[in-house]
């Protein structure tokens, strides 16, 4: 048989349709990293605050304690975006509507002020006080944890130490319920 050997045009050619081929991937590529730089990105973490003995406190997001609670509930925010960003606004989304649960002068466990600037990588946790949020009698209502920056974007946060909140405020408002019903 005879061998084939492609010209030096065709193979030149190849080449530069390769190349051509590689430059249009890296140039979409390119495109959407720098999209994804431009856009807000925080990570939102729901902390219990747990009092142990000695006074001080701890906060986990594993798990909620109504007994060794002390008395305040919060989220910590990351900023992963590649800019400084402002918080304005932080509490809970509610289920089956679009009202919030806004708490209304939450406490920085840096003594920052809100609301709050967070640069690129920063990262602050923002708490507020447990027996306001019991006293809306809302708590079982609420579907995750979120924080508004002051260009509108939110940010939500679930996990374990949320979903035993939710579930202690579920135990509260049933209670509530049945005390109701045997006056």
């Amino acid at each position: 048989g005879e061998m084939f050997m492609p010209s030096f045009s065709e193979v030149q050619d190849i080449v530069v349709a390769f190349s051509a081929f590689i430059g249009m991937g890296l140039g979409v590529y390119h495109f959407f990293n720098e999209r994804r730089k431009e856009r807000v990105s925080l990570r939102v973490v729901p902390k219990t605050v747990v009092q142990r003995e000695g006074g001080f406190s701890l906060s986990s997001a594993r798990e909620f304690n109504p007994v060794r609670n002390a008395g305040m509930f919060g989220m910590e925010v990351v900023n992963l975006s590649h800019f400084p960003i402002v918080l304005k606004q932080t509490g809970f989304l509610k289920s089956g509507t679009d009202r919030h649960m806004t708490i209304v002068n939450p406490i920085m466990d840096d003594g920052g002020n809100w609301p709050r600037k967070l640069e690129s990588r920063e990262s602050v946790t923002v708490y507020g006080n447990l027996d306001e949020m019991i006293k809306t009698g809302a708590l079982h209502l609420v579907r995750k944890a979120y924080v508004e920056t002051s260009c509108g974007h939110i940010a939500t946060g679930y996990n374990q130490a949320l979903k035993e909140l939710i579930q202690f405020g579920k135990t509260l408002h049933d209670n509530r319920l049945n005390k109701e019903t045997w006056k």
